[in-house]
Formats: structure tokens, C-alpha cells, sequence
């Protein structure tokens, strides 16, 4: 009998030591490795908006300000080059939800000759700069829009005889209307890294503002979507030693050939589209 109870105190101890041998090793509260975060969203989706309503008539003030300048815009000037600009504050919504601030000029050429509405302009380029902030992603996006000679064009003309006292002054911008034809390129800054997105987006800019001497009022609007082109999107500063261990899954590449390709091109071989394996 006391052969047996020998016998299980040895196991017991052996036992023992080999579970404080663990915990030397593992530590006393070991956790399974954690897998790295995907890259961002791109900002397909993304919507920004602003609106100014001062005095206007049955319109309420909406979110964000916005500021118009034009010289030399209405057709009835001096043809030649002439430019709206403008800056917008307002709400963004959809992948990155917070704050957007944009600053912008279209610039005009003459009328089209297959012009067809009033004071009719063609947007000869268009050039804006634009800051996202989105507190509930720990994100910041800042970014650049650029076209030339797209569709459709801009209009500045008076109105007379409306609803409005006295005179209207109204200015549209919307190049290519609700089709998508300025280009975006985005930096993404998250707390994981630095991305880049690109696509295009739409633009809509309008002012309309009243005065007869005694009253006066404006209404402005802007808003723009994003379209990207990208499905995921770029690393910045991205190294070969970031591609292996399975790196580079975190950043949306099928494989390791993949990944160092996007590298020693400069980010020229996008994510799933080179052929190493």
C-alpha cells in the first residue's frame, strides 16, 4: 500500500513540475497571437455636405457654412477666363462619418457653341483641396480634385421678376453633373499606418442670392460623393519585411510575391494584380 501511494505522490509531483515548466514558458495568462488589422476602406461612398440659408425664403440654415466667389462669370462680361471659387464646411458621411473642410476653383472659358441654357460657361479646370476628420474612426483623410474641359459647365445670370425681391444673382457648378468625371487622390492617416486612395467623385456648387435695397438673402449648397477605383486601399512606406509572416494579408495582398512587387514598383503593381508567387 505504501508502494501505491509513493508511486502517485511521484506522479503527482512530476505533474507539478511539468505545468510550473509551462508557466515559465507561457506565462501565467497566455493569449492566442493576435492577428494584424485589414487596411482601411477606401472612401467609395463617402458623402460630403453643406449648407448656407440666410434670409432665404421657406429654407432653413443646414449644416456647415459655405463661402462663393466669382469674377468674371456671367456671359454677359467680358469673355475671357473667369472663376468661381469657394470653401465648404459640413457633415461627412458613410465609411469615415465627421468633418470635412474644402477649398476649390472651377475655371471658365468661353460659352459652348452647342450652349443650350442661360449664360452658359465651360469648366476649362477644376482644382480643390480637402481635409476629412472622423473622431469615431481615429482617422484623418486629406486629399486633392483636379479636371479639365469636362462635360457640362457652369452658369452665372440675374433673375428678375420672382418670387425673391429684387434681383437674383445665381451660380452652378456641377462638371458632368450627377456622372462622376473629377479625380481624387486621398491620404488616409489611421493609427495602424498611412494609406493612399484614388477614384473620382462628383461636384455640385450653387449660390443664389437676393437684394432689392432693403432685403437680401443667399442660399448655397454643396455636396460631392466619392467613387474609388481601388478595392482596398495603399500602404504608404510599405518594406519588403512587412510582406513576410503573413504580413501581407493585413494589407490586402493574395500573397507575399504580390506585396513585395507593389514594393519594389513604388505602389506602380497594385494589390492583386501582380503575378509572383
Amino acid at each position: 500500500m505504501s508502494r501505491v501511494n509513493h508511486s502517485r505522490t511521484a506522479m503527482l509531483a512530476l505533474v507539478l513540475a511539468l505545468a510550473a515548466s509551462l508557466l515559465i514558458v507561457l506565462g501565467p495568462t497566455a493569449e492566442p497571437a493576435k492577428t494584424q488589422e485589414g487596411p482601411p476602406s477606401t472612401l467609395d461612398g463617402e458623402q460630403l455636405d453643406a449648407e448656407t440659408a440666410r434670409g432665404y425664403p421657406n429654407r432653413l440654415d443646414g449644416p456647415g457654412e459655405v463661402t462663393v466667389e466669382a469674377v468674371n462669370c456671367s456671359i454677359d462680361e467680358t469673355q475671357g477666363t473667369g472663376t468661381i471659387s469657394y470653401t465648404a464646411t459640413g457633415d461627412a458621411v458613410g465609411p469615415y462619418p465627421g468633418t470635412f473642410t474644402e477649398s476649390g476653383t472651377f475655371t471658365l472659358g468661353d460659352a459652348p457653341s452647342d450652349a443650350v441654357l442661360l449664360n452658359q460657361r465651360t469648366i476649362t479646370s477644376f482644382a480643390a483641396e480637402f481635409e476629412i476628420v472622423s473622431p469615431s474612426t481615429d482617422t484623418r483623410i486629406t486629399g486633392t480634385k483636379s479636371a479639365e474641359n469636362v462635360p457640362l459647365t457652369a452658369r452665372c445670370y440675374e433673375l428678375e421678376g420672382t418670387s425673391l425681391p429684387g434681383t437674383a444673382q445665381v451660380r452652378v457648378a456641377s462638371p458632368g453633373g450627377e456622372f462622376p468625371v473629377t479625380t481624387y487622390e486621398a491620404r488616409i492617416e489611421t493609427p495602424t499606418g498611412t494609406f493612399v486612395d484614388r477614384g473620382t467623385s462628383h461636384v455640385l456648387l450653387r449660390e443664389i442670392s437676393f437684394s432689392d435695397g432693403e432685403t437680401s438673402g443667399e442660399y448655397t449648397t454643396f455636396s460631392e460623393g466619392y467613387f474609388s477605383s481601388l478595392l482596398r486601399p495603399l500602404p504608404v512606406g510599405l518594406t519588403k519585411e512587412q510582406c513576410s509572416d503573413d504580413g501581407y494579408e493585413g494589407f490586402g495582398f493574395k500573397n507575399r510575391g504580390d506585396c513585395v512587387s507593389f514594393v519594389e514598383t513604388e505602389g506602380n503593381n497594385e494589390p492583386g494584380k501582380n503575378l509572383q508567387n
